[in-house]
């Protein structure tokens, strides 16, 4: 089971693959290092929900995080 759900959204001509925890409120956008990925934030993500709406992105040139259907951004 999924604590996220997984959707795409625009930036600019630019698609992202976003990570939604949920919650209400300002954005909490959560960023990996250099060389990881949005799955990092897997154990933590979901705790902030309470303060604002969470979301994690794969920042380029990452897949989206489901990897059978791995792309380039």
């Amino acid at each position: 089971m999924h604590l996220y759900r997984e959707t795409s959204q625009a930036a600019g001509t630019t698609r992202l693959a976003v990570q939604d925890y949920g919650g209400t409120g300002e954005f909490i956008w959560l960023l990996h290092g250099a060389g990881r990925s949005a799955a990092d934030w897997l154990p933590m993500a979901p705790l902030p929900a309470g303060h604002g709406r969470v979301i994690a992105t794969n920042l380029r040139p990452l897949p989206a995080p489901r990897y059978n259907r791995a792309r380039t951004w």
